[in-house]
């Protein structure tokens, strides 16, 4: 992995998201999803254009959280999260994605 390879595969993502965009009425954005790399993920995805990050499990994005910080992307937490991990991680995520338990 790297910054090379990520931003061609971003730049071929662009290109299909903008030939399809002047037909939806919604803005488009890509998110670079870190699951199961390390924080160095972050670093390439952010390196090669890609302004957000999203991430599922709490332990994970909680070690990624010096780099966030640094690089400043916008992160999106993507499915269920248990209640006692929310203030761990509310100073860091930027949009909640997950469903609510019936």
């Amino acid at each position: 992995m790297n910054v090379a390879s990520v931003g061609e595969q971003l730049a071929l993502v662009q290109a299909r998201i903008a030939a399809v965009e002047r037909s939806w009425t919604h803005p488009i954005d890509v998110v670079a999803v870190t699951k199961g790399f390390g924080p160095e993920a972050i670093e390439v995805a952010v390196g090669a254009g890609c302004g957000s990050i999203g991430e599922n499990y709490a332990q994970e994005l909680a070690g990624k959280r010096d780099v966030i910080e640094r690089l400043r992307p916008q992160v999106h937490f993507i499915g269920h999260l248990q209640s006692n991990k929310v203030r761990m991680l509310a100073p860091v995520v930027d949009v909640w994605e997950t469903c609510a338990a019936a």
